[in-house]
């Protein structure tokens, strides 16, 4: 196992020396919480340089009250899913596939939620 997430982790960092390196940002809006939050903004900046990304969720809205809200494993699985749609199925699904790859996704956010926040209906 331990092999095939080695070979996944090459072929990622093969695939993203591919991509021009640069900083590319992007912001979007929940339009509420259902309790009042209005206007929930996310936003991202990734990283691309020498085989590496960063995807950094810094900035995103604070935990609302609405269950909007993702746990880590949930908005980790986002750039997951598109590490692997830029691999074009050339990589195996598992671990080493980002182990390139870093997220910051800010504890209390609501891209990285913390108890007792509700969180489900935004996933």
């Amino acid at each position: 196992m331990e092999a095939l997430k080695d070979y996944a982790a090459r072929l990622m960092t093969a695939e993203l020396r591919k991509l021009k390196p640069g900083t590319y940002s992007s912001e979007d809006f929940l339009d509420d919480d259902g309790f009042g939050s209005t206007r929930i903004p996310i936003r991202v900046r990734v990283q691309i340089a020498d085989g590496r990304a960063t995807v950094d969720f810094t900035g995103s809205a604070p935990q609302v009250r609405g269950n909007v809200n993702a746990n880590y494993a949930i908005t980790l699985s986002a750039p997951f899913y598109v590490m692997k749609c830029l691999a074009a199925g050339a990589v195996p699904e598992n671990g080493g596939l980002m182990r390139p790859t870093r997220v910051i996704s800010p504890e209390g956010s609501f891209v990285n939620a913390l108890p007792p926040a509700a969180v489900a209906g935004g996933n």
